[in-house]
C-alpha cells in the first residue's frame, strides 16, 4: 500500500519551487557574514526541498519539522538581542498566522489556499532572516 501525498502534485511542486527563495537569505546572510543564519537556512533548504519533492507523512517530514523548530527557536533568541526585535516579532506573528491558515485550509481540502498560506511562511521567514542580517550590533545579554 503506497502512502498518499500530503497535497496533490501541482501544489507540492509549487512549494518545492517556493523553497528556493531561501537562497536569498542564504546568500544575503553569507554576504553579511552571519554564518549561523546561513547555516540554519541552508540546512532548512535541504530538508524543505527533500520533503516537498515528494511530500508524505514520513521521516523526511519529521526531520523538516524538527529543523524548522530548532532553527526558529535559535533565530527568536538571536532576534531578541537585536534592535530589530519588534519588526522580527511582528513578522513572526504573521508567520504563525500563515501556518494556522495553512492547516485550516488543508483540513478543508482547499489545497491551493493551504499552499499559498504555507508559501507565505517561506516568504516572511526569509524576510525575517534578512532583517536579522541588517546589522551585527547585539546587546550583551
Amino acid at each position: 500500500m503506497t502512502e498518499q501525498n500530503i497535497v496533490p502534485y501541482e501544489q507540492s511542486r509549487f512549494l518545492y519551487k517556493v523553497s528556493f527563495l531561501m537562497f536569498v537569505s542564504i546568500f544575503y546572510s553569507l554576504y553579511k557574514k552571519e554564518y549561523d543564519i546561513c547555516f540554519n537556512t541552508s540546512v532548512l533548504f535541504c530538508t524543505s526541498i527533500h520533503h516537498w519533492r515528494n511530500p508524505k507523512y514520513d521521516w523526511k517530514r519529521v526531520i523538516d519539522i524538527i529543523w524548522v523548530n530548532y532553527s526558529g527557536c535559535y533565530l527568536i533568541i538571536k532576534a531578541y538581542k537585536s534592535k530589530y526585535w519588534i519588526l522580527f516579532s511582528n513578522l513572526l506573528i504573521f508567520v504563525i498566522l500563515s501556518y494556522l491558515l495553512a492547516i485550516y485550509f488543508g483540513k478543508k481540502q482547499l489545497y491551493w489556499y493551504s499552499v499559498y498560506s504555507h508559501s507565505m511562511i517561506h516568504v516572511l521567514s526569509n524576510i525575517a532572516n534578512c532583517i536579522l542580517c541588517f546589522e551585527k550590533e547585539y546587546s550583551s545579554i
